[in-house]
């Protein structure tokens, strides 16, 4: 478990990235974060991600 964290760790900075312009709302308001390819896009991967851990996880636990 050590090791995944230690790559999300070393990874972290390339998501401090800035990106040019922002074109709705103010940078720190939701519907910017919603309306932004650059935001959005990371947000649906880091989410499908989780929940297929999860359910990964969930299946795994009830094959024992």
């Amino acid at each position: 478990m050590k090791k995944p964290i230690a790559i999300a760790a070393a990874l972290l900075p390339l998501t401090a990235f800035a990106h040019a312009g922002h074109g709705h709302g103010q940078g720190h308001e939701p519907i910017h974060f919603l309306s932004s390819p650059d935001h959005l896009i990371p947000v649906l991967l880091a989410s499908a991600v989780a929940i297929g851990y999860f359910v990964y996880r969930k299946k795994q636990r009830s094959n024992a």
